[in-house]
């Protein structure tokens, strides 16, 4: 992942969060019962070229 800071690893960065940073949810039912994943929102940088940069979101 590029971003304003630089290109990082996103398996390291999700590696560097606390374990509060992460929220289950389920993706929905499937055939053996939900399917659970594990969610993390983190804000960072924009790169120069991406929309947050050019219009603020």
């Amino acid at each position: 992942m590029t971003t304003g800071i630089g290109a990082y690893r996103v398996d390291l960065l999700a590696a560097g969060l606390p374990a509060t940073a992460w929220q289950r949810m389920s993706a929905g039912p499937g055939a053996k019962g939900h399917r659970y994943y594990d969610w993390s929102f983190t804000r960072y940088p924009p790169t120069s070229t991406s929309t947050a940069a050019t219009t603020g979101y």
